[in-house]
């Protein structure tokens, strides 16, 4: 390497790639096995609706 300050640099990229692999290949397999629904247009507020539902959680309410 050209400068010494560039190894943590690609250290913690590397590092960081493989901690999205390991997030992906735990995540979506545990998404997979609650049944929930991975569609790409659903919302946070979808899914938390649906987890809810799901759960016996109380629906949210808004007082205005």
């Amino acid at each position: 390497m050209p400068s010494p300050i560039l190894q943590p640099i690609v250290a913690l990229v590397l590092w960081s790639f493989v901690m999205w692999a390991w997030l992906y290949a735990t995540r979506i397999p545990a998404i997979q096995a609650a049944g929930a629904p991975m569609k790409p247009e659903m919302t946070a507020a979808d899914l938390t609706r649906c987890s809810r539902r799901r759960c016996g959680g109380r629906p949210t309410t808004t007082t205005t």
